[in-house]
Parts: C-alpha cells; sequence; structure tokens
C-alpha cells in the first residue's frame, strides 16, 4: 500500500529534503531569532525546532519566528506533511 502522505524523492532527486533539527533552552529565543533571519527562505530544508518550556506555558513562537522568517512557521502536528521551506515547532 503506497503512503500518499509522504513525498518520494524524484528520480533526480529534485524532491528531496533535507531536515534539519534545532534544539533551545527556554532562554533561546533570541538564538533562533538571529538564525532563522538569516537563513534564507528557499533553502530546500525543512527545520525542526524543539523548545525547552513549562507544559503550562502558552509559546508565542509561531507569531515571533514568523516576523524573521519568510518561511512558514507552524505548530507540528501528527501526521502532518513536512515540507521544504519551512518550520515546524515542537
Amino acid at each position: 500500500m503506497q503512503d500518499h502522505n509522504r513525498s518520494q524523492p524524484d528520480a533526480d532527486g529534485s524532491n528531496l529534503i533535507y531536515y534539519v533539527g534545532v534544539g533551545a533552552s527556554a532562554g533561546g529565543l533570541e538564538a533562533l531569532e538571529s538564525f532563522f533571519s538569516q537563513m534564507p527562505a528557499e533553502s530546500g530544508m525543512a527545520f525542526i525546532v524543539i523548545q525547552h518550556l513549562s507544559p503550562d506555558y502558552k509559546s508565542m513562537m509561531v507569531e515571533l519566528l514568523s516576523k524573521r522568517t519568510a518561511m512558514p512557521v507552524r505548530r507540528a502536528e501528527e501526521g502532518m506533511l513536512v515540507e521544504a521551506n519551512s518550520v515546524y515547532l515542537i
């Protein structure tokens, strides 16, 4: 059975996505903002950001990082399709 929710690389590799994991502690917002403000929007990479926060804390990370990059910034959800040139927050 073919999984239609996953993109498959083309024979020439043109559909290949590189995944970049980025971790930060609760005080790492400035570093993340600096990193994404300097990252080209068309890098061909998908960025998975994990930040250490209290489970009770309402994060504004989507809104804050969206001001620093032209890439879409989303909260990661189970089963979602990961796309290149995007930022996913866990």
